[in-house]
């Protein structure tokens, strides 16, 4: 762990010795902005991703400023990402800059320099991926280009037709998609079901039911995942069958989805896997209970805490995130001055923030109590 972050986190703990909300809040805020000046990459790109969740326009020419040091392509994304949030678009072609930073793989090459190559692809699929997310129309030549180029990575081909979707031009790449999910290559089938929840294609919802009863796993979960981000209640009965597959895996994805769609008659449903063995499916079943309004089990999350699953305690803190209620801000207290790992602590400070700020507990001065 780098030492910048270590001395974050010592402050941070000095902040809240006496549970003093507004000083939590204080400690929290200061966490999420200070991290992304960060010499630790991952902490960094977690700060950016959350600092416009702070809605404090000051941060504006911070993020600029990180503009003109030297920092990678994957900093740079979500720098011009959390710009965007703030409503400033003019650092939009570093994103062209990046895409367009193609390497070509060759049978000479070496191991190394072919995974150089690949990882810099992923770079780029992200840097895609961002386009589509932040809305900016004057990509959609260069999409067309990637998506229509077969030479072209894969990843970073089905991503630029995501993104050319989300930008208006639907219909061939929601057809493209429709397609790859009768595919008999397992990664076509799934990342077309993929593509389907991330386009929230309604359309496609008979063909995402079918994979339901899909022998691979994967495919299940993905169909269930992208189900659940369309939001049909309709199609809630097939998600519940997945509750009783034999793979854990499944049994997740099928808990997940039953909190995206929404339908609290599956509150009982979702509370008997509760009892399930599998530590993983208990966290997403009591996740989505409380996306459902049922805080019954809401100590799994607290308990992840304690565990040493990176994945459950981080799941933990964004549900709380998006979930959490004034009364859960004395055990986010104790968990923030205990947790050592960087991105986890930093969710559980957004946590706390935005639960403040949702509540207004800050603005109006009264802790645990709403601004009337």
């Amino acid at each position: 762990m780098k030492k910048n972050i270590l001395i974050i986190l010592f402050i941070t703990s000095i902040c809240f010795a006496a549970g003093d909300i507004p000083e939590l809040y204080k400690a929290c805020t200061y966490i999420i902005t200070a991290g992304i000046n960060s010499t630790d990459k991952i902490a960094r790109i977690e700060s950016l991703r959350l600092v416009p969740g702070l809605n404090d326009k000051s941060q504006v020419s911070k993020l600029k400023n990180l503009l003109q040091s030297d920092i990678d392509d994957g900093t740079i994304i979500q720098v011009v990402a959390g710009l965007n949030k703030f409503g400033d678009s003019s650092q939009n072609q570093l994103l062209s800059d990046i895409i367009k930073k193609r390497g070509i793989i060759t049978q000479e090459m070496k191991p190394i320099e072919r995974a150089r190559v690949l990882m810099r692809d992923n770079v780029r699929a992200n840097a895609v991926k961002a386009v589509g997310d932040i809305g900016d129309k004057t990509f959609v030549p260069l999409l067309k280009k990637l998506s229509n180029d077969a030479a072209e990575n894969g990843r970073v081909r089905d991503q630029a037709m995501i993104s050319q979707a989300k930008l208006g031009d639907r219909e061939s790449s929601i057809k493209m998609f429709m397609f790859g999910m009768d595919s008999i290559d397992t990664n076509i089938r799934r990342q077309s079901c993929i593509a389907m929840g991330e386009l929230k294609e309604s359309s496609a919802l008979p063909k995402l039911v079918e994979q339901l009863s899909y022998f691979d796993k994967e495919i299940k979960s993905v169909a269930a995942i992208s189900i659940g981000k369309i939001g049909e209640k309709k199609i809630a009965p097939y998600i519940k069958e997945l509750l009783s597959n034999k793979e854990p895996s499944v049994q997740i994805s099928g808990c997940d989805a039953l909190g995206m769609l929404g339908d609290a008659n599956y509150i009982p449903q979702l509370k008997e896997m509760i009892n399930n063995e599998n530590g993983t499916v208990k966290l997403a079943a009591a996740i989505s209970l409380i996306k459902l309004g049922d805080f019954s089990e809401e100590n799994i999350m607290f308990q992840a805490f304690d565990s040493t699953d990176f994945d459950a305690k981080l799941k933990s803190a964004q549900a709380l995130t998006e979930y959490g209620k004034p009364g859960h801000l004395d055990k986010l207290g104790t968990v923030f001055n205990k947790e050592q790992n960087p991105t986890v602590k930093l969710n559980i400070a957004n946590a706390i923030v935005q639960i403040c700020n949702r509540e207004k507990l800050i603005k109006s001065g009264k802790p645990g109590k709403k601004e009337k």
